[in-house]
């Protein structure tokens, strides 16, 4: 349930232009999610907003590789 909770919270900062605290909030919600398949699909989003949002394309490749070995 954590997991999920962070992630809507990520979700409500990020409607409110507050990428630095969705960041944080969606490394939460990484870290708590135990499925394998949601915790890719959290890495792609973290690496989305790291991307289009804060311009870390390092990080964001490092998010969307970790993604993809699920």
């Amino acid at each position: 349930h954590r997991a999920k909770a962070a992630r809507r919270m990520a979700e409500i900062l990020g409607r409110s232009e507050r990428w630095s605290d969705a960041v944080h909030m969606l490394r939460k919600a990484i870290d708590w999610e135990q499925d394998g398949r949601r915790r890719a699909e959290l890495l792609a989003s973290l690496a989305r907003v790291l991307r289009d949002r804060l311009d870390n394309r390092v990080l964001a490749r490092r998010c969307f590789e970790s993604a993809l070995e699920g």
